[in-house]
């Protein structure tokens, strides 16, 4: 039950802990040295990686799996685990690029971010209020375990403002229409 409803939120559970599905996030996890709580596996399935002993393992009938796991093909393994916790410190330790998501409503645009940010070295992400939990099972899956790596931390419109000022961050906002080349705007900063 507690996987089902974990994987049916938008973000932590009561107890504070995030669903992952997949052999993929479940690697991620592992590998982004996550506290596992709790392993669910489909009877009959063999996971190609090692599972962390020291967690819950449970096994699953196919059709318990299936009712509880949040994608069409569930692929047998699922996880209830501790998030990485996440400071301002750490967003603001050595700035190369922060990203600041602004009412981004779609969990899977803001996986893709997270995973593009990584991708750029960026620093981390600030998610300002309106934006989705990168603990969303859609956002997880779209971040490919990026989330588990990229520092992001939750920050008011005018705290974000202040943090930005305070450690001398250039901001830059993206529009769809209208504004300035992003090779002009590096030119004059230089």
């Amino acid at each position: 039950k507690e996987l089902r409803a974990a994987l049916a939120r938008s973000g932590r559970t009561p107890a504070g802990l995030i669903a992952i599905e997949g052999e993929h996030l479940v690697t991620e996890a592992v590998r982004s040295h996550l506290r596992f709580a709790s392993i669910f596996l489909r009877e009959g399935y063999t996971p190609q990686l090692k599972v962390p002993g020291d967690a819950e393992h449970l096994l699953l009938p196919p059709d318990v799996f299936a009712s509880a796991a949040g994608t069409e093909q569930p692929q047998g393994i699922a996880a209830l685990v501790h998030p990485p916790v996440f400071s301002t410190d750490s967003l603001f330790r050595d700035v190369s690029l922060i990203l600041v998501l602004a009412g981004l409503q779609d969990p899977g645009n803001v996986g893709t971010l997270l995973r593009s940010a990584e991708a750029f070295a960026a620093t981390g992400a600030m998610l300002l209020p309106g934006t989705a939990s990168p603990w969303n099972p859609k956002a997880l899956r779209a971040s490919a375990g990026s989330a588990f790596r990229t520092p992001a931390i939750s920050a008011a419109e005018d705290e974000a403002l202040t943090l930005l000022s305070k450690h001398h961050v250039l901001a830059i906002a993206a529009v769809s229409r209208g504004g300035t080349p992003v090779e002009e705007i590096g030119r004059a900063h230089v």
